[in-house]
């Protein structure tokens, strides 16, 4: 149960690491809180920008098994221009869009998408996506903002856990090395 528990510590620290891609803040390092689950970068490989990311070497996502104290993953998180990218919406207009599949053409509409575009499959892969069932053993959501995302966090790991969400600045590298120093159990409800 604990390997279960750090593993969604994990997956909350890469979906909060989402957030910085989309627009978050830059937390200074010496302002970074003791995290629970704790990675230690031993190497950057220096790899250059057309790395196949479906390689078998490069790894974004990882299983419970990979979660070993001493167990070194390599993680390819790659960098973007985030003056271009998608940033969250706040939750009062995100929650003004109909987010459904049955509602794309509306919502194309409202967004001034053409129906038949990259955008459109995007965003259509996306809601069929989110309106599937979980899989066996998968806490699901499909946050509409930031705010959404932490709730859906806290539903997870429970008000008294205190999380924080934290930002990185981007390195030149973007395959990083890493090893598992410690797994800490976080007791969550949810699981």
């Amino acid at each position: 149960m604990g390997l279960g528990l750090a593993s969604w510590n994990i997956l909350l620290q890469l979906l909060l690491l989402c957030a910085y891609r989309s627009g978050a803040r830059e937390l200074r390092e010496e302002s970074l809180p003791q995290m629970d689950v704790q990675l230690h970068h031993m190497h950057i490989a220096h790899h250059s920008s057309h790395v196949d990311v479906n390689s078998s070497e490069v790894k974004i996502f990882f299983t419970l098994r990979d979660l070993k104290v001493g167990n070194k993953m390599a993680l390819y998180l790659p960098i973007e221009d985030h003056s271009n990218s998608a940033h969250f919406l706040p939750r009062e207009e995100a929650d003004s869009f109909p987010f459904s599949l049955k509602q794309l053409p509306y919502i194309l509409e409202l967004t001034s998408i053409p129906r038949v575009s990259p955008q459109a499959k995007a965003m259509e892969d996306t809601l069929r996506m989110c309106e599937t069932d979980p899989i066996k053993d998968e806490i699901k959501t499909c946050a509409t903002s930031l705010e959404s995302m932490l709730d859906f966090a806290g539903s997870i790991f429970g008000s008294e856990t205190g999380f924080k969400t934290v930002t990185t600045k981007s390195t030149s590298n973007t395959f990083q090395n890493y090893t598992i120093l410690e797994v800490q159990e976080i007791p969550a409800s949810k699981m």
